[in-house]
């Protein structure tokens, strides 16, 4: 029942307050892991876990709110006329109002793995240690009924959020009575970021 300005170039305000009907988040875990050790210096594990989480507390994302207006009305407003006086603003400009929401859904699973090698010797306690989490599953449900958007391996723009497939260390350390050394190897695999338009200096014209 009201009309706002939004002209070319117009900036979008994005607004956010407190939501007194948030509750809780609720979830559940589900692990299932095994250790095997066949030499009393060396040490095998791994471990398979899932999360399910419930009423997920998420702030929606202001792109699927632009790309959907008419799917996403209820988010649409006009500036506050007092945040419009201070400053100094039309008071009939849009703007997007974007309260934290119990929202969704997020359902997360994977595998950690834990290889271990020791040894004493004349020089000290050699140690040799590695650690890795591969993440299986990792998708959000922003609410009932919708589909599941995945941030495993890309990002999502609906939360702007990345979930790597793999994050790994390996360690190796020497340790005497007075001293020790250590040295740590971390690796996170990589991801598909978000497509970025932008404009060449030279040409002036957008591309990508």
């Amino acid at each position: 029942g009201q009309s706002g300005l939004c002209g070319p170039g117009s900036p979008i305000f994005v607004l956010g307050n407190g939501n007194p009907d948030l509750m809780p988040e609720k979830s559940a875990h589900l692990s299932w892991g095994m250790a095997f050790t066949p030499h009393r210096n060396l040490r095998l594990a791994a471990d398979l876990w899932a999360v399910h989480i419930h009423d997920v507390l998420l702030t929606p994302a202001s792109e699927p709110i632009l790309a959907s207006p008419a799917r996403y009305a209820a988010h649409y407003t006009l500036l506050p006329e007092r945040f419009a006086g201070i400053y100094r603003l039309d008071p009939r400009m849009l703007a997007l109002l974007v309260p934290m929401q119990n929202l969704g859904t997020q359902e997360k699973a994977g595998i950690d793995l834990e290889a271990q090698w020791r040894q004493p010797s004349p020089w000290g306690l050699w140690l040799l240690q590695a650690r890795g989490a591969h993440v299986l599953r990792s998708r959000t449900q922003l609410a009932p009924g919708e589909a599941f958007g995945s941030d495993l391996g890309q990002y999502d723009p609906a939360l702007g959020t990345v979930t790597p497939r793999w994050r790994a260390s390996v360690m190796g350390s020497l340790t005497r009575s007075g001293w020790g050394l250590q040295l740590v190897l971390n690796h996170t695999s990589g991801y598909w970021d978000a497509s970025v338009d932008g404009v060449p200096l030279t040409s002036g014209f957008p591309g990508s």
